[in-house]
């Protein structure tokens, strides 16, 4: 696949891109795409929503599930994309030859371009991209939020001390992002409007998200 590095007669180097992050890999050269795929939805198995159809893309086209891999003829510094399919046209499945998908964060339409979502805390500027579904929003002790199951640690904010530890998530589904709480004790805000706890928010391009009195701008571009 992309970076065709033949490191023997049984394996290729690829580089794909799941979801805005490169991965690097060697790859079998009898395996087919759909193999490929499969591959990845296990070892990506945690991040990644097993109920979608996922497929993999080259030079802004659906690759052949058949395709065998060694029999690929992809260009050096070329990544796959690797992304779910869903159909642009309401009902009617979009050809492979005819390119058309949302593809998580990234949206391809003939060649992949790249759509990321992240928040930015409003006082600061600092961006977060949200590439966990579910990304918890919250409060670590220690500065690490990774290690307490934080993605989005708002520890450095100054009003860090209003967020709890869980406080918050945003998750992804068929293309779209839901904001809710996940404690009623603590408050959680859209456009500065108190959210119900049990509530979950579409998220719009432009949407501040209120998390104690922690303030993000949600953007999709």
């Amino acid at each position: 696949m992309p970076t065709t590095n033949l490191l023997d007669e049984t394996h290729v180097e690829l580089s794909i891109n799941i979801f805005d992050q490169t991965q690097h890999a060697l790859v079998r050269k009898h395996l087919t795409v759909d193999r490929l795929i499969s591959d990845i939805l296990r070892e990506f198995a945690q991040e990644l929503d097993l109920n979608r159809k996922y497929i993999l893309i080259y030079d802004g086209r659906q690759l052949d599930p058949e395709l065998i891999v060694g029999d690929a003829n992809f260009e050096r510094n070329k990544e796959l994309v690797f992304a779910y399919y869903e159909p642009v046209r309401s009902g009617v499945p979009t050809p492979a030859t005819t390119s058309e998908f949302t593809a998580g964060s990234i949206q391809v339409n003939g060649q992949s371009q790249a759509k990321t979502a992240v928040l930015r805390e409003l006082e600061t500027k600092q961006e977060f991209s949200l590439r966990k579904n579910p990304s918890v929003i919250g409060r670590s002790s220690s500065g690490s939020g990774a290690t307490e199951g934080i993605d989005i640690d708002v520890m450095p904010f100054r009003e860090a001390r209003t967020v709890s530890r869980p406080h918050a998530q945003i998750s992804q589904s068929d293309g779209k992002y839901f904001f809710e709480g996940l404690k009623e004790q603590r408050p959680v805000f859209i456009n500065d409007n108190p959210l119900p706890f049990g509530r979950k928010h579409t998220l719009r391009t432009g949407d501040v998200v209120g998390v104690g009195n922690v303030r993000f701008v949600f953007e999709l571009s």
